[in-house]
């Protein structure tokens, strides 16, 4: 299954490039291309039901959540595999897949079917939806509203952190309360951005989950309190290096399970993908994803 539109047409471009590689060792049955959003999980859903064992993304991360969802729903236990072909693929990086797509297409021929843990999200107004990598709440919504607007539709690391210097200059933090399972007290006060992270990036390569695991059982949260324009500037590279935690107004828990709301008006998203807003309740699934992954799997940030 193949977006043409992830990465702002950068998709339509590398599979231009690597159509040929991909039949000769993939083999696949059946190449399907959306046209739009929402499309990608139809397509995966028609073709487990038709019976294939493993349905690969070829996109950016919006095309591995929406092909998540079908894999999950439909509960046949059929394996995914993703081929970044987007700007971000922030999944990607987090599992250890290559960026480039020869190598790409080389882990999907040779790799292992790993069982990973997703994340589950839960709204009384947008109901229920699967992640793969990141669901964050704030600032980070915010931004990808922006560029989910934008004409471009690139996630380049550039753009995205354009993108969060605009949202962060007219950025009103709002009070939370997250309530951690098995925690005493609830997280709660003024807040920019929570991360809620199975996966380590966000943003088009910021590590704001620098711990987190697929395969562990848990989700990371990264919490971030009121920062403005000039402290991030400063502190822009502890984001790309796994070394966020050492900022002053981050705070960082563990959780199987949580429950976030707020006072004000807090928009969510999920992998990239808009979801309504808060209060929702958050939990991991421990490995229930068959996920094709490199035979050597990344190791975790200290």
């Amino acid at each position: 299954m193949v977006n043409p539109l992830a990465g702002g047409g950068r998709a339509q471009r590398q599979w231009a490039r690597i159509r040929h590689l991909v039949l000769q060792r993939l083999k696949p049955s059946a190449v399907e291309f959306t046209s739009g959003p929402g499309e990608g999980f139809e397509l995966a859903r028609a073709m487990i039901r038709a019976g294939l064992e493993c349905v690969v993304a070829a996109g950016g991360d919006g095309t591995a959540h929406e092909a998540a969802n079908a894999v999950l729903a439909e509960g046949r236990g059929s394996a995914l595999g993703v081929l970044p072909l987007g700007s971000a693929s922030d999944f990607a990086r987090s599992v250890g897949i290559p960026r480039r797509p020869e190598a790409a297409v080389e882990v999907l021929a040779r790799g292992v079917v790993a069982s990973v843990d997703v994340g589950e999200i839960r709204s009384a107004t947008s109901g229920r939806r699967f992640f793969l990598n990141v669901a964050s709440f704030g600032l980070g919504a915010a931004v990808a509203r922006r560029l989910r607007a934008s004409e471009a539709r690139s996630w380049s690391p550039w753009r995205y952190f354009r993108a969060v210097l605009t949202e962060l200059s007219c950025h009103k933090p709002a009070p939370i309360a997250i309530a951690l399972e098995d925690a005493p007290e609830p997280v709660s006060g003024p807040v920019t951005h929570v991360a809620v992270g199975n996966g380590r990036f966000q943003g088009a390569g910021m590590e704001l989950c620098p711990t987190a695991r697929l395969d562990d059982g848990w989700l990371d949260v990264t919490v971030i309190r009121p920062v403005g324009v000039p402290d991030l500037l400063r502190s822009v590279h502890w984001l790309y290096r796994g070394m966020i935690s050492r900022h002053p107004r981050v705070e960082r828990y563990r959780a199987r399970r949580l429950l976030a709301e707020s006072s004000g008006s807090v928009e969510v998203e999920t992998d990239g993908e808009p979801f309504g807003s808060l209060p929702v309740e958050v939990r991991v699934l421990p490995r229930v994803l068959r996920l094709i992954a490199p035979s050597v799997r990344p190791s975790t940030a200290t």
